[in-house]
């Protein structure tokens, strides 16, 4: 026990419990805190109850400590600042939150008090997502498609990705083993939660969770009981959704699963090969900065969707967070291995370590760990769980009382000024996008010129200097823009876009077609690229070089033809427009992929050819029938709202939706919009 001081703090243990059973639940349904209210009450509750003694640290304890120093030191070097002070401070947090929990669950009341809160919230949201799943298949059902297989990704729970759920669902499974009240109805709701998934790596991990508690869990009675519930939701998912079912349990039977195995396997693959001849190998290029390392080998082919999971754990931290980094949690989890060995006796022990390799299994389908602050909070509180006995042992130190919530403190206060300072910047950002939207030259400049000179508002402002450039024509303002970009440039030569925007925005045609031409080459498969260099290469009048580039660039990306340029061209240059058109009609696809038929499919539509585009098109629904496009252009409406906006949203039967006309701005942020977010942590645009 902790003693006399214990039992003078003990309505405080108990509030505290409380308070951590509603961060679970903030956590779990991503409740805005703005203020970080949480991160201030836990150094608060830190602080009253009394860290444990630094001399008295388990082995543990160390680990994550010296995790969360090093994903502090990282944020100096960061690729990707924003994205790093985030995981920093995240890390931090969950630390104080396990060495709260540490405390916490040495008390037999406050653990309860935890436990009991935590799940409380825990099933209603379990029921929740069990619940939205009867909704998006009944919509999948009224759209008339056969199947839910293809269109899990319009399935998100508590706004949640389905892979990231099934990962929840995975950690959430030894939360339960804890709890050891109604047990077998919690664990069927979780059982059913990751079947309806229709999740792979959900699935291999769920399997590999029930093999290793066949093996580990000595008690008969428990093993027949898990195999009896895990059966029971089986048979329950199959009854219903049979085609559906096998087809997850298949693995590799569909095409679209036969590409997502090559493409994480190809991904692996050129990540190991980056990181090799990079030159960031000992300390990594920080968190959140996966992506932006991978984007010229992976992300510059504008003919395959971009995504900002790594393919694997062990290659994320490989990459993020470099060889010290990944040798600092290899010893982590020789720890925790070594822990739950010596400790292979208790239940629980063994039951927590079903499932840490349950998750780790799901992490190597596709490394969601990082990015999901629930899952990372309650692995954490698991942690602290195992050793609640060794607390017993711990004499806290009252010298030692305000060292770690005084350093949290510190921490806190830089945190909540660097928020301060990218709310800030956004502001300005956002109010200077809407002013250009109503032509207000003098407005947006002046909110832009009020942002930092750091890299994604150098960015941003380059931009809204460009913009306004094209409403008053005003050459200073090109020249700003080129200063602004070439800064950005100096700072971060690493961002191909960057290099793009000073060479496609610039006012000098040579050195802007010489510059496109030598993107072009380095990424023949993007569009954005070719695109911008034949654009070029018409206005110059050499029509005929434009053409390869602008025939290169629409097959890649066919909304490309509902360019402002291409309808120009239409309008004022009929004969080079039917000579455009006739190259475009002769194009055919290279193989059977889905992905290129539709887009020969839309481009034979839009060249009139509408017995052949009907072909293609229905060619590549029939492979990816979640395709949005090719529904659309097949009078599918009522499909393609359903893809295009989700289940939630309200479909007119009256108005067929069109698409709207792209500029080369709307273009260029479609491409690196959502990169420029997760490698600068703020949006491209109001």
């Amino acid at each position: 026990m902790l003693g006399t001081k214990k039992n003078l703090l003990f309505p405080t243990y108990n509030i505290i419990a409380l308070f951590m059973g509603l961060i679970i639940a903030a956590k779990l349904f991503r409740v805005d805190d703005n203020y970080y209210l949480g991160e201030l009450l836990s150094i608060i509750a830190l602080l009253a109850i009394g860290p444990l003694s630094i001399k008295r640290w388990s082995s543990i304890d160390i680990c994550l400590g010296a995790i969360s120093v090093y994903d502090i030191v990282s944020c100096c070097y960061s690729n990707c600042t924003n994205p790093s002070i985030q995981v920093a401070f995240s890390s931090v947090s969950f630390f104080i939150f396990y060495l709260i929990a540490r405390r916490l669950f040495a008390d037999a009341k406050a653990e309860k008090i935890l436990l009991i809160t935590s799940s409380v919230f825990v099933i209603i949201g379990v029921c929740l997502g069990i619940s939205l799943f009867f909704l998006f298949q009944k919509s999948i059902k009224d759209a008339g498609f056969e199947g839910l297989y293809h269109f899990r990704f319009l399935y998100r729970p508590l706004n949640y990705y389905v892979n990231q759920w099934g990962t929840i669902l995975i950690i959430l499974l030894g939360w339960i083993c804890l709890i050891r009240k109604y047990t077998s109805v919690l664990f069927f709701l979780l059982f059913l939660s990751i079947f309806l998934c229709f999740s792979r790596g959900a699935y291999l991990a769920l399997g590999g969770f029930l093999i290793l508690w066949l093996f580990f869990i000595p008690s008969w009675k428990e093993k027949i009981r898990m195999l009896i519930i895990a059966v029971a939701s089986l048979i329950f998912v199959f009854l219903f959704y049979p085609k559906d079912c096998l087809t997850t349990l298949k693995m590799n039977s569909t095409t679209s699963q036969q590409k997502s195995s090559m493409v994480r396997i190809r991904s692996t693959q050129v990540a190991l090969d980056t990181f090799c001849a990079g030159s960031n190998q000992l300390f990594g290029y920080g968190n959140g900065s996966y992506t932006f390392v991978l984007d010229k080998a992976i992300n510059q082919d504008s003919r395959q969707m971009y995504t900002s999971f790594a393919p694997n754990l062990p290659i994320k931290l490989l990459i993020e967070k470099g060889i010290i980094g990944f040798c600092l949690y290899m010893c982590f989890f020789f720890i925790i291995a070594q822990y739950l060995w010596k400790n292979r006796d208790i239940r629980d022990t063994r039951a927590v370590f079903c499932v840490f390799c349950a998750v780790f299994i799901k992490e190597m389908t596709q490394a969601d760990f990082f990015n999901i602050q629930f899952v990372w909070l309650v692995f954490y509180l698991q942690l602290a769980y195992l050793q609640r006995n060794d607390v017993s042992r711990v004499v806290a130190v009252d010298k030692e009382k305000f060292v770690l919530p005084s350093l949290a403190i510190i921490m806190y206060i830089c945190w909540c000024m660097h928020s301060f300072l990218l709310k800030r910047n956004m502001g300005l950002c956002s109010k200077a996008f809407i002013a250009i939207e109503k032509a207000n030259v003098g407005e947006a400049v002046r909110y832009i010129e009020q942002t930092s000179q750091q890299l994604p508002y150098l960015i941003l402002r380059g931009w809204i200097y460009m913009q306004c450039y094209k409403v008053d024509k005003n050459e200073e303002y090109v020249k700003k823009a080129q200063a602004a970009w070439w800064k950005a440039h100096q700072c971060q030569p690493e961002d191909i876009h960057i290099e793009y925007l000073l060479n496609a925005y610039g006012n000098g045609c040579q050195k802007n077609i010489y510059g496109l031409k030598e993107l072009s080459k380095k990424y023949p498969y993007n569009s954005l690229y070719s695109f911008a260099l034949g654009e070029i290469l018409y206005e110059e009048n050499r029509k005929d070089e434009a053409m390869n580039f602008l025939i290169k660039a629409i097959l890649y990306t066919p909304t490309i033809l509902r360019t402002e340029f291409i309808e120009n061209i239409k309008e004022h240059d009929l004969i080079y427009f039917q000579s455009l058109r006739k190259k475009l009609s002769a194009l055919r696809p290279m193989d059977i992929d889905a992905n290129e038929m539709a887009r020969i499919g839309y481009i034979a539509y839009w060249c009139g050819n509408t017995k052949e585009a009907r072909f293609y098109l229905r060619k590549a629904i029939e492979e990816f029938p979640s395709l949005s496009t090719p529904q659309r252009l097949l009078g599918n409406k009522k499909r393609y709202q359903l893809l295009k906006y989700g289940f939630f949203q309200k479909s007119s039967t009256s108005v067929y939706p069109i698409e709207e006309r792209l500029d080369n701005d709307l273009l260029f942020i479609r491409f690196y919009g959502k990169k420029f977010q997760n490698w600068y942590g703020i949006p491209f645009g109001k």
